[in-house]
């Protein structure tokens, strides 16, 4: 006789917005002393993040990252020679956006790799 197989049943937490079962869709602000709060779909998430309007806090990684990332697009500001970004062309604009974003991942990589046990 074989053993009768349950399917697996998420806990019945309700989604923080529309009070629907939770699907798999949570937010856990780290260090935080609060639980986290549960969804039933990335669009009721997205809805409760700008109604609480909370700052998603940066691990120690992600703001290295992010400051390495400031640090290339701050660089490219100073070859231009400009510090206001509502002088930047969209060409410059685009540009300056593609070099602080490609620091914060080639940082976040570099970190990553640092990390490998092997």
């Amino acid at each position: 006789m074989k053993p009768v197989r349950r399917p697996v049943e998420s806990p019945p937490y309700p989604c923080a917005v529309c009070s629907r079962a939770s699907a798999g869709f949570a937010f856990s602000a780290p260090q935080a002393q609060v639980p986290p709060v549960f969804f039933c779909s990335m669009h009721c998430s997205e809805v409760w993040m700008v109604a609480h309007r909370r700052k998603i806090e940066l691990t120690r990684d992600e703001a290295t990252a992010a400051l390495a990332g400031g640090k290339a697009a701050g660089a490219f500001l100073d070859q231009l020679g400009r510090t206001d970004l509502g002088q930047l062309s969209r060409v410059e604009w685009a540009e300056f956006c593609e070099r602080l974003t490609r620091g914060y991942i080639e940082a976040l990589q570099r970190q990553a790799d640092a990390q490998v046990p092997f």
